[in-house]
């Protein structure tokens, strides 16, 4: 973290203006790159530690739902309790 810091602020000492009130930081991109390294990083392990990502899937009875439908109910709106 201590680069990224570092690296930020030689960017402010560095900064260029494209026009007169937008500067623009040459090693912002590094910064960035930094940061996506870590991220993904820390992605890979805990992926490989068996850390499950996204939203877990609805839990359905499907004999709820069978009986629901034959009782005229719409289909496409049930989606039974989440768990």
């Amino acid at each position: 973290m201590r680069v990224v810091y570092q690296l930020l602020r030689q960017a402010r000492s560095e900064h260029t203006f494209v026009r007169s009130d937008v500067p623009e930081y040459p090693c912002l991109r590094r910064v960035r790159a930094l940061i996506q390294e870590r991220v993904k990083a820390g992605l890979r392990n805990a992926r490989a530690k068996g850390k499950k990502f996204g939203r877990r899937r609805a839990q359905v009875d499907a004999d709820q739902v069978a009986e629901l439908r034959r009782t005229g109910f719409p289909g496409p709106r049930y989606a039974g309790p989440s768990i």
